[in-house]
């Protein structure tokens, strides 16, 4: 009788303890993603927010009609720097990004004004130092309502090429975009360089045809001829180990831990006719429980 006792009470302090446990993972998730959905739109206002590069659009016409001419020949360059930032009690995968690209279309039709327009990633972006040359020589004033643009008078069967630099900042990770659907890509490379080792590549996203590692990460290619293809470049920023999600994943396993120390500690006591009183089980509960609440709310 007093054996069964003794197991009806510890099963009802490792409940209640659990039951505790169960309250501390919920608020730890609630404190977590209320603070990151606060943080990281304040962050992406402050630094910047996710980068998606659209390729260039190059329309010409005469009058009122118009038509888009395909990029010939497109060679960029992307050097991608983490720049990782703690805002609040977490830490976000923030960057800069250096991007300078090289355009070169055809008029196949007669002559006419053509325009190129580049879109910037993000309205809400920051950019500095941008460029714009139309076959080596500058255009002043090319960044209007969001975009670069440039209007160029074609001859027919005259080429042009648009070389377009800028510097940014963004926040969690960098795509190029070849357009909306499945796209043709002809004489296509870029390269990237990053100055960590941690690389990742988004879903939806074309691996690197090479790729080589440097001293600080690694020099990225994607070399394509003639290429059809519904899929970009990105890259993901590295994440830091957040120290709220990790509290509440050992908060997750906490009653696990506790039920096998019981279990030991029930068993040695059995074998060694020891009459350990359930109120010991009750104080050690509260030790592991009051571990795991300090260690909570001291990781943040």
């Amino acid at each position: 009788m007093q054996q069964a006792f003794r197991i009806v009470a510890l099963v009802l302090i490792w409940g209640a303890t659990t039951l505790a446990w169960i309250v501390l993972d919920v608020v730890l998730v609630q404190r977590t993603d209320q603070a990151d959905a606060v943080q990281r739109g304040a962050l992406g206002s402050l630094w910047g927010p996710q980068q998606a590069q659209r390729a260039p659009d190059v329309s010409c016409g005469r009058g009122k009609t118009f038509s888009l001419l395909p990029l010939t020949d497109s060679k960029l360059a992307v050097d991608l720097a983490l720049d990782q930032r703690r805002k609040g009690l977490l830490w976000y995968n923030t960057y800069r990004v250096a991007f300078d690209g090289s355009y070169r279309f055809s008029n196949t039709g007669a002559a006419r004004n053509c325009t190129f327009a580049l879109a910037f990633p993000s309205e809400d972006g920051i950019y500095d130092d941008v460029r714009v040359l139309v076959n080596g020589k500058p255009v002043e004033n090319a960044a209007s309502f969001g975009a670069v643009s440039a209007s160029i008078p074609m001859d027919h069967a005259a080429t042009a090429t648009v070389e377009v630099s800028y510097a940014s900042r963004g926040l969690g990770q960098w795509e190029y975009v070849f357009g909306s659907g499945v796209s043709t890509v002809r004489n296509f490379v870029m390269r990237m360089r990053t100055d960590f080792g941690a690389i990742d590549f988004p879903s939806g996203t074309m691996s690197p045809t090479s790729e080589q590692r440097t001293a600080n990460g690694w020099d990225l290619t994607w070399d394509y001829r003639d290429l059809i293809t519904g899929n970009g470049i990105g890259m993901v920023m590295p994440e830091l180990l957040q120290p709220g999600p990790l509290a509440q994943r050992i908060t997750t396993w906490a009653p696990l831990s506790l039920l096998f120390y019981f279990f030991v500690m029930f068993i040695i006591t059995t074998i060694r006719r020891i009459d350990l009183h359930p109120m010991n089980y009750f104080f050690l509960a509260a030790a592991f429980f009051a571990f795991q609440l300090l260690f909570a709310y001291t990781v943040d």
